[in-house]
C-alpha cells in the first residue's frame, strides 16, 4: 500500500518541479524585494487582508518560493500565517500551500499536528497523502 502512495506523490512532485522550473534566463516580472519576516508578513496580513497579501506574495516567484521555504520550517508564526493564507487560496496557492502542510507534517509531526491541527482538522491532516514519504521541502 506505501509503494501505491508514494509512486504517485513522487510523480506529482518531479511534473510540478519540471512545470514551475521554466526558463530561468526570462524575465518574470520577479522583484528583487527580500523576503519578509514572519512579523512583517502578519503586519501586512492584518492591514490588507490575507487575500491581498497572498496575491501580492504569489505574483513575485522569488519571494513566494522563498515564504513556502520559511513555511516549511515549521516555526510557529510562519504556521500560524500557513493557516491564514490557506483559508483564502485557490488553485495553485492552494496546492503549494498543501505541500507546505506535507512537508511539515513529514520533517516536524508533532509540531505540525499540534499547530495545524485545530485549523485544516485531523482527516484533512491525515488524507494529505503527499507527507508519505516525503522528508524534503521541494523547493
Amino acid at each position: 500500500m506505501r509503494k501505491s502512495i508514494v509512486v504517485p506523490s513522487v510523480v506529482c512532485i518531479t511534473l510540478s518541479l519540471l512545470y514551475c522550473s521554466g526558463d530561468a534566463s526570462k524575465d518574470d516580472g520577479d522583484s528583487d524585494l527580500p523576503v519578509p519576516a514572519a512579523s512583517e508578513v502578519q503586519r501586512l496580513i492584518k492591514a490588507k487582508g490575507a487575500k491581498a497579501v497572498l496575491q501580492e506574495l504569489y505574483q513575485d516567484e522569488t519571494r513566494w518560493t522563498a515564504v513556502l521555504e520559511k513555511m516549511s520550517g515549521g516555526d510557529q508564526e510562519w504556521l500560524a500565517i500557513l493557516i491564514e493564507l490557506s483559508g483564502v487560496a485557490d488553485a495553485g496557492s492552494a496546492s503549494e500551500l498543501e505541500s507546505v502542510v506535507a512537508t511539515v507534517l513529514a520533517s516536524a509531526p508533532e509540531r505540525a499536528l499540534e499547530t495545524l491541527e485545530p485549523a485544516f482538522g485531523l482527516e484533512t491532516l491525515c488524507q494529505n497523502i503527499m507527507s508519505v514519504g516525503i522528508g524534503q521541502s521541494p523547493w
